[in-house]
């Protein structure tokens, strides 16, 4: 009997630090990928900003862009 309540108490406290274990390995998993997202986004911004600045400035320079000198109507 005294042998069924220790194991009985080994096995739960295993099984509660693996409990915390994972969690905190969720919650590790969790903030990288939020900050992975936010890397990404802000990457993907700023290549979008970069794009469109050069797109503006080769219309200004070439006075109106691909669409004129392609015979396109505005």
């Amino acid at each position: 009997m005294n042998l069924l309540i220790f194991l009985s108490f080994f096995i739960h406290r295993i099984l509660s630090e693996t409990s915390g274990v994972a969690s905190a390995v969720k919650n590790d998993i969790s903030n990288n990928l939020k900050s992975l997202q936010k890397e990404i986004n802000d990457s993907t911004n700023k290549q979008f900003e970069h794009v469109f600045n050069e797109v503006k400035q080769s219309d200004t320079k070439e006075g109106g862009g691909n669409n004129e000198k392609q015979g396109v109507k505005k």
